[in-house]
């Protein structure tokens, strides 16, 4: 009967201690002040433990549906990587805001427009863990730094691509 006992204290413990790892992380959405937009650096994490198939990383943004959106090409970002390993990497990259009917990478939902891009496509990670992004403006002109103030959400998610 205490063989039993302690077996069974045994299995649900372990049951228990399993339940406490946190739960994958494979996207961060970090909404801003609509009142002033995005002026700074913004911290995101995601969870790539998937050491075997191959993914993709996407930025979404929401923005206002504003006429100054319409003024700009691209928005500039700079991407700050940090690996688990804490291997450093950063890049500086335009986000299109092609509004023509056939190449448009928004949708209109409640007067804010929500964009997807593909940032990188054909992962093959190696280094499993916590990532942590920082994208942060970096427009230089006039326009570019007026159509932050208009951003009110970024975002960042890993997704498994299809294999073919």
């Amino acid at each position: 009967m205490i063989l039993r006992l302690t077996a069974y204290l045994l299995l649900m413990t372990a049951t228990l201690l399993s339940c406490t790892r946190r739960p994958l992380q494979l996207s961060d959405f970090k909404e801003l002040d609509i009142s002033q937009g995005w002026r700074e650096g913004v911290e995101l994490a995601i969870d790539m433990e998937d050491t075997v198939n191959t993914c993709m990383l996407e930025i979404c943004m929401q923005i206002k549906n504003s006429q100054r959106v319409n003024n700009v090409d691209t928005f500039a970002v700079t991407i700050d990587i940090v690996s688990p390993e804490q291997l450093h990497y950063s890049e500086r990259i335009a986000l299109p805001t092609s509004t023509t009917r056939n190449n448009t990478p928004y949708t209109l939902t409640n007067g804010i427009r929500n964009y997807r891009w593909t940032y990188r496509r054909g992962i093959n990670n190696r280094i499993s863990g916590r990532w942590m992004f920082t994208l942060t403006p970096s427009g230089t002109n006039v326009q570019q730094k007026e159509i932050y103030k208009e951003i009110i959400g970024v975002g960042i998610s890993c997704k498994k691509e299809n294999s073919q």
